[in-house]
């Protein structure tokens, strides 16, 4: 009897082993996506096996990034109100270096110029208001591309407004990251304007 339990643990353990690795000792599908998801920088990555550098793969990049992005940060339909600490994360994951820089930056001076305050962050560039409901984004052209560089122009939809956003991007640790949030309707070009604030 205590060799018969012995052995059914056995024969549990080696189904669950087995379970988690295909025949060729290769993780499983499932096991795969969740190490990309838990690592930040991998799941920003889309699975594509063509050319990086084209526009067409630059346009899908952006509606990967946007969708990513309203799904992880904007997703709570009963609450939309933006908690303006939580904004790196997608920063972090969709935008350039440089562009993450420069938050550190503003963030630094208005925890020092304005700590009882909003400080700069009264609206927010990944949707351009300060509230985000039926989010999505359409017409996504490729203006201009040279090189490690590229326009991107989109309809960003908010609340049932439509605005014309211009991204910067710019290829780095091998895909395309934002680097600049234009808002072409309003005239605000964010990186200028952060740049501007931080030189008052």
């Amino acid at each position: 009897m205590k060799y018969n339990i012995y052995y059914l643990l056995f024969v549990l353990l080696l189904a669950v082993s087995c379970g988690k690795k295909d025949n060729s000792g290769e993780a499983t599908n499932n096991e795969q996506s969740t190490e990309a998801t838990s690592n930040d920088p991998s799941a920003s990555r889309m699975d594509f096996k063509g050319d990086r550098k084209s526009d067409e793969y630059i346009k899908a990049r952006v509606a990967f990034i946007y969708e990513h992005v309203f799904a992880e940060s904007y997703n709570d339909e009963e609450e939309n109100e933006i908690d303006f600490q939580d904004m790196p994360s997608p920063d972090e994951k969709y935008c350039t270096k440089d562009w993450n820089e420069l938050l550190a930056k503003i963030y630094d001076y208005d925890s020092v110029n304005n700590p009882d305050d909003i400080g700069y962050f009264d609206a927010d560039y990944w949707i351009m208001g300060q509230d985000g409901q039926d989010l999505s984004v359409s017409d996504i052209e490729v203006v201009k591309h040279e090189g490690d560089n590229a326009v991107v122009g989109l309809r960003l939809h908010n609340s049932g407004n439509s605005i014309k956003v211009n991204l910067d991007l710019k290829y780095e640790r091998d895909d395309w990251f934002i680097d600049n949030f234009t808002d072409v309707d309003n005239n605000l070009d964010w990186k200028k304007d952060m740049k501007d604030y931080l030189k008052k």
